[in-house]
């Protein structure tokens, strides 16, 4: 199990715009060993302490950790395959098939492996969940936050949602306005690194190409 926080700049929710907002967030991960990591607008990578139960002390493993190239895993509900948009459908079958598969059911859990090894996290929009699962507010807002100062140049903390023209787009989680009518607002949430993101992005491509019916959004 795991705990998220985020901590924003402003004296009350009113004056919060967005995601950008934030100046540090991060999550306690609790399992065989219970550890603590965070990171703010003014620290690089991220600090990654420890609890010593021997010493009942906490120590610090590492003071800026910054995410690897490339991982090993990815980190995706494969028993929602069925209602994956095209998009993911591809980045999944084309790109990343034949790497281990991760799933805790457990957003902490889930994003801590490929935020400290190398990989993806994905709980997107589908064709069931058009709004996606995942809060923003203090699930998707912190995570992207942590993520966006762990990885190298080239990574991407996104979301989907629909555009002007009637069809839809990516950008960045943090930028999505902060949800005032509704703290507990959900969306998708795309975390991926700087090679899986040169995946993601082909995937998108292909997935436009092939003129897919993507749903209601």
């Amino acid at each position: 199990m795991g705990s998220i926080f985020g901590v924003f700049r402003a004296q009350s929710l009113k004056d919060i715009r967005s995601g950008l907002d934030l100046v540090a967030g991060g999550y306690s991960l609790y399992s065989a060993a219970l550890q603590f990591v965070w990171a703010s607008s003014d620290h690089e990578g991220a600090v990654l302490t420890q609890f010593d139960f021997h010493k009942k002390e906490w120590i610090v493993a590492t003071e800026k950790h910054i995410q690897p190239l490339k991982g090993k895993t990815y980190c995706i509900n494969e028993g929602s395959a069925s209602n994956w948009n095209e998009d993911i459908r591809v980045l999944v079958s084309n790109h990343l098939k034949g790497r281990s598969i991760r799933w805790m059911a457990c957003m902490v859990a889930d994003v801590h492996r490929p935020l400290m090894e190398g990989g993806a996290f994905m709980y997107p929009c589908d064709k069931k969940y058009t709004k996606g699962r995942l809060r923003l507010v203090y699930e998707a807002y912190p995570m992207a936050f942590l993520w966006e100062k762990c990885t190298q140049k080239g990574g991407l903390a996104v979301c989907r949602h629909s555009n002007s023209s009637g069809g839809f787009e990516y950008d960045r989680i943090l930028k999505v306005p902060f949800p005032h009518g509704d703290v507990h607002s959900r969306c998708g949430v795309i975390l991926l690194g700087p090679t899986e993101s040169e995946m993601f992005k082909k995937s998108v491509e292909v997935a436009a190409k092939r003129g897919v019916d993507w749903g209601k959004f």
